[in-house]
């Protein structure tokens, strides 16, 4: 029991720092991201905004924005686009970036619109390509960019685009997640003595379906509103969890005992639910955060 106990104060000592570490502005913001792959030649790259502004972005401000530019062709290329009239009547806001040969990705990362068109420019021939009309659909949306033609010529070049988000790789991290904190609330079952008999069977339904749970509401979280919401609802999920596995395991625990066996007391059942979620809680801040630190 001594290392029962030791091990729940070790855990709670370490989840107490990880809480810290987000002020008001230093949050994540919504993204927009375009990859190029297969563009040739440099050209200039903005999105074209349905609305006339978006958060410090707007289209009256552009002739204050010009000003922060001090390279000719930039200030020359951003006049391009101010003046660009758009069939849709789409608003120019003055984000925009240069792509030379290798670069692929283009990415607004600080109130993106929420309706916009993907506009290109080729100062070589001072040609336009825009796309058709797309939407932000997930907190970080990913865009594949096809530039049919070059701008070499100044013949009219044609610009489509797709959702490019990397779904694989979302379910391989949620599978992961999923096995590795079962597996780790497993481990702390065979620790208390409840890995065996009759309470096998209870613990591993009860944290597959709380875990299952857990993991689809974190993920869903992430993808609409942002890893830092995912935070925040992770620690409420997690009490409840730990409030309803606590009930299941005092009620239960008790009728599993074999012939001769003391019965489990409701405490120790609550203690080990306790020392479980905290440990898969542990482990799950450490992936996330992994994931962030590798997403960049």
């Amino acid at each position: 029991m001594k290392k029962i106990i030791s091990l729940i104060s070790v855990l709670l000592i370490m989840l107490s720092p990880l809480g810290v570490g987000a002020s008001a502005d230093m949050g994540p913001k919504p993204s927009v991201n375009v990859t190029f792959p297969r563009a040739d030649g440099n050209f200039y790259v903005t999105l074209l905004s349905k609305t006339a502004s978006t958060g410090p972005y707007s289209a009256d401000h552009l002739d204050d924005i010009i000003n922060s530019y001090s390279d000719a062709a930039a200030k020359s290329a951003f006049r391009k686009f101010a003046a660009y009239e758009d069939e849709d009547g789409f608003f120019f806001l003055g984000a925009m970036s240069y792509l030379d040969i290798g670069d692929e990705t283009y990415r607004w990362g600080y109130y993106p619109p929420h309706t916009f068109k993907i506009l290109i420019y080729f100062p070589g021939t001072d040609t336009f390509a825009v796309s058709p009309v797309l939407e932000r659909y997930a907190f970080s949306s990913y865009f594949k960019a096809t530039v049919n033609g070059n701008g070499v010529t100044a013949e009219a070049t044609a610009l489509s685009a797709e959702k490019n988000y990397n779904y694989t790789r979302e379910i391989l991290l949620f599978v992961s997640r999923l096995a590795l904190t079962i597996a780790i609330e497993i481990a702390v079952a065979a620790l208390f003595g409840f890995f065996k008999g009759k309470y096998r069977k209870t613990v591993l339904t009860v944290n597959i379906v709380t875990q299952v749970l857990l993991n689809v509401t974190l993920n869903l979280f992430d993808y609409y509103c942002g890893w830092l919401s995912v935070i925040f609802i992770y620690v409420l999920c997690e009490l409840a969890i730990f409030v309803i596995e606590g009930v299941i395991y005092g009620i239960v625990f008790p009728k599993c005992a074999s012939d001769g066996e003391t019965p489990v007391r409701t405490w120790k059942a609550w203690l080990y639910s306790l020392a479980a979620n905290a440990a898969s809680f542990l482990v799950g801040v450490c992936i996330w955060r992994l994931d962030i630190a590798l997403m960049g």
